[in-house]
């Protein structure tokens, strides 16, 4: 997971222009790739220190610590959604930390491990949104997480490092191939030419955790051949600004704020940050079913607060009264508002 991280940070910096430069969708700010970058630093940022070596008493010898991919994962995620930046940045912490919640007390990575994650952090994902669309990150998970599922089962079992990378290959052509049909599954990707920039962002990452169990280099070369940057037309952006903080709510409150937000704007997303004792997919189960379920800890008290990550985009003219709706529904943390358009200087908030 260490690796994984800090290399999908090193590689998405690198690319970060020509992910910005062909970002159109859901508006054109040009942030896809500064905001994935920005999200991929505060995952790694939260990741735990390495288990240090257990030394055995009365031998000259250590061997491994402990390993728990789930909660290395977990704590990388739960801080990436604490920091998440724009649309892909909350996506991208949203499957970080869905994909940790199988992996608990898993030591090493396997096919079925990944298939589980996998599968999670593409049911979280696609829940996150009020409106999820094809032709985006959603559905290159969907088609990275059916890939996996598949080559799990035909393996029957196969938990071998050769396996993973197999299973790891046919992910990844997966994707990539789902990446390139972003641009007919679009309109706005169609009128401009372009494939989905947080879908791109998404394929380096994976490749990433390729590199990661393989140390084979992320191959970049391919999506040279991907539409890109300066084709067709390109839509202008909403003139209004994207909200983002943490808020710590009840699941019906939550859900209540959702539905506000939606009236108001567009491109809403509400998501659990893990509570402690708790996995995020409780917490928006019981969001889902406004306060009729009960959490894997027991059954839901009344009112009780998680707490959430919440991104929209709203018009100027509106701006305000989403302002208004989330300080009313709670106590916001970590607020951004900032201009849609590129050009704009974002606006001055606490």
């Amino acid at each position: 997971m260490h690796r994984w991280l800090t290399h999908a940070e090193t590689v998405l910096t690198d690319h970060r222009r020509e992910l910005n430069a062909i970002n159109v969708f859901p508006v054109q700010d040009s942030d896809t790739g500064s905001n994935l970058v920005q999200t991929i630093t505060a995952a790694v940022a939260g990741l735990p220190a390495p288990p240090q070596p257990v030394r055995h008493v009365g031998e000259d010898r250590e061997t491994p610590g402990p390993v728990d991919l789930g909660a290395i994962l977990g704590a990388a995620g739960a801080q990436a959604l604490e920091h998440a930046r724009g649309n892909s940045g909350t996506i991208l912490a949203v499957m970080l930390s869905a994909m940790a919640e199988p992996l608990a007390g898993y030591a090493r990575l396997t096919p079925p491990a990944l298939a589980a994650a996998l599968e999670r952090a593409s049911v979280r994902c696609w829940s996150a949104l009020s409106d999820p669309v094809p032709g985006t990150m959603l559905s290159v998970i969907e088609a990275a997480a059916t890939t996996c599922a598949v080559q799990a089962v035909d393996r029957d079992g196969d938990e071998s490092h050769l396996g993973l990378v197999a299973v790891l290959d046919a992910v990844i052509g997966a994707a990539a191939a789902a990446v390139a049909a972003t641009e007919e599954q679009n309109d706005v990707l169609a009128r401009a030419r372009v494939v989905d920039a947080g879908a791109v962002g998404l394929l380096l990452i994976l490749q990433c955790l390729r590199w990661a169990v393989t140390g084979d280099p992320v191959a970049v070369e391919p999506l040279q051949r991907l539409d890109g940057m300066d084709h067709g037309e390109h839509p202008d952006a909403m003139d209004g600004v994207e909200i983002m903080c943490s808020i710590n709510l009840s699941p019906l409150d939550a859900a209540s704020l959702r539905i506000t937000l939606d009236e108001l704007g567009e491109s809403v997303i509400l998501t659990a940050i893990t509570p402690v004792g708790q996995t995020a997919s409780d917490a928006e189960t019981c969001d889902e079913s406004r306060g009729s379920g009960d959490a894997a800890s027991g059954a839901e008290v009344p009112g009780a607060a998680y707490r959430w990550r919440l991104h929209a985009h709203v018009p100027h003219e509106v701006h305000d009264r989403a302002l208004a709706a989330i300080s009313g529904s709670g106590a916001p943390e970590n607020l951004l508002v900032t201009p849609l358009r590129a050009e704009e200087t974002p606006e001055p908030n606490q």
